[in-house]
């Protein structure tokens, strides 16, 4: 049995999967609703991200943004051994994350890659 709290490359996995999903939220959101009024359950089926961990992983990777987000604001925590590997995990992934998907440099949007060759949401071109 894995004790999810201290399988590093599962708790990677989830958090680069939740990152990439609040990436493409309006994009799913708008899918989702698409196929619900066609009243297609296998385009419903497909749209939907479908996690490469258990859930326990992802709620985990949760309550690590959690954590990290009471100690940004100054909240002092005694923490376990645990909870601080899965705070340096979960930077990592963020860093990974960011670095595949940079931000605009013009209205600070992320972008799906770091090969985009236009804003998603502003439209100027990236030069290369």
């Amino acid at each position: 049995m894995i004790t999810v709290a201290q399988d590093v490359e599962g708790i990677r996995k989830a958090a680069l999967e939740l990152f990439d999903e609040s990436l493409r939220e309006k994009d799913i959101g708008r899918m989702i609703e698409n196929a619900v009024h066609a009243e297609d359950l296998n385009l419903l089926e497909r749209v939907v991200p479908k996690p490469s961990v258990a859930r326990g992983y992802r709620e985990w990777v949760i309550y690590l943004i959690w954590l990290k987000g009471k100690i940004d604001t100054g909240v002092k925590f005694d923490l376990f051994a645990d909870e601080a590997e899965g705070l340096t995990t979960l930077m990592s992934a963020r860093h990974e994350f960011e670095s595949e998907h940079p931000c605009c440099f013009k209205c600070g949007a992320r972008q799906y890659s770091k090969v985009s060759f236009r804003c998603r949401s502003c439209g100027v071109e990236f030069k290369r």
